[in-house]
């Protein structure tokens, strides 16, 4: 499951909303419906867990927001979130509070419900980036792997401010070396997570090929790392879902991968004008031949498919966010450049207010 921007602060009811979304969601998704169901095993922190503008609380706010998955015990992973250099604490700093918060003691064993940052190998690939290696049951088989891919949470690509930070090209050249020698017994089944949109979601939006909704332009990363490209031509990628697009959360296929916005969680910040929510993966490993789908869940149990023609690319105006419109857009016009959210945004007018509501399926 995936939880992004949950932008957890002090504020008394986008605190208490949020800690609730991630307790319905969490036991919603726990309900079986078939024998193959074991529930949530992993919490994707995608982006910024606590809200930027309170990381000098940013110990005792993550402490609270992984308090339900402690209770739970359902581990986490991060995937590294904006920074900002006025912050009382450096990255690392950050990522300390993250896996401290997970450690405990079991008959003298330690162990920790914090995977953020456990595999990291080098540095410079970005504190966050990781492989992590899931198993079979009895845990003599890998099955497939888990790609974390640390946006460094910065203000800019390498200096460029025209979209968001971004995978830096040691972690590409990183993954392409590992991702060689480590690869899945299925071998197109690794799942991969990185926080900012990568620039093949741009496009993906505007080939229309999407299911789900699109109510705002891409703010994907500033700079084509070549990450896409990458895992593309290693071939061992299913999936690569991002987020930090508060009005987005579709999900299509793009050069045989599956491209997916995460839902976002939380209440505080730029709350979007989508039900908040979590992005579901599925990855069923007992079948022989092993399968993944994916879907949205709300924080009142619609559950959003995105799977159905119905749910397809359609580019009508949307009431919620023009309420006075009395006619649809202009005509699309393409995104060129990713659009950030440090007040420079670029193609303001491309992809505006594009909306689909998907099939809703309600759980009683």
């Amino acid at each position: 499951m995936v939880l992004s921007d949950l932008l957890v602060d002090t504020d008394g009811s986008n605190f208490a909303y949020t800690m609730q979304l991630i307790q319905n969601v969490i036991s919603q998704e726990n309900v079986p419906i078939d024998s193959d169901d074991s529930g949530v095993d992993l919490v994707v922190l995608m982006g910024s867990t606590v809200n930027p503008d309170f990381q000098d609380q940013y110990q005792s706010l993550f402490e609270q927001a992984v308090t339900y998955l402690k209770m739970m015990s359902i581990p986490w992973v991060s995937t590294g979130a904006l920074f900002r250099p006025t912050s009382t604490y450096t990255r690392s700093q950050l990522l300390a509070f993250d896996q401290a918060s997970g450690d405990a003691t079991f008959n003298g064993e330690a162990w920790s419900l914090s995977l953020s940052g456990r595999y990291n190998t080098n540095a410079d690939t970005g504190i966050y980036t990781q492989r992590i290696p899931v198993y079979n049951l009895a845990g003599t088989r890998q099955l497939l792997n888990l790609w974390v891919m640390d946006s460094q949470g910065g203000y800019s690509c390498n200096g460029n401010f025209n979209g968001k930070s971004c995978v830096s090209a040691s972690a590409v050249s990183w993954f392409q070396s590992q991702a060689a020698v480590n690869i899945s017994t299925s071998l197109k089944q690794d799942l991969m997570f990185t926080s900012n949109p990568l620039q093949e979601f741009m496009t993906l939006s505007n080939s229309c090929a999407f299911k789900g909704n699109q109510n705002q332009p891409i703010c994907c990363e500033a700079f084509n790392s070549g990450l896409f490209n990458t895992a593309w031509a290693v071939g061992n990628v299913e999936w690569i879902v991002s987020g930090s697009d508060a009005s987005n959360d579709f999900s299509g296929l793009y050069n045989t991968i599956n491209l997916a916005m995460a839902r976002k969680s939380g209440f505080s910040g730029n709350t979007g004008n989508l039900p908040k929510g979590a992005r579901v993966v599925k990855v069923n490993t007992r079948a022989e031949a092993i399968w993944t789908s994916s879907w949205v869940r709300d924080f009142n149990g619609n559950v959003y498919k995105q799977n159905t023609q119905a749910e397809a690319c359609n580019r009508t105006f949307d009431p919620t966010t023009n309420p006075n419109a009395t006619a649809p857009p202009p005509p699309f016009k393409a995104q060129t450049q990713c659009c950030s959210t440090y007040n420079q945004l670029a193609d303001t007018n491309a992809a505006a207010n594009r909306n689909l509501q998907a099939e809703q399926i309600v759980i009683q």
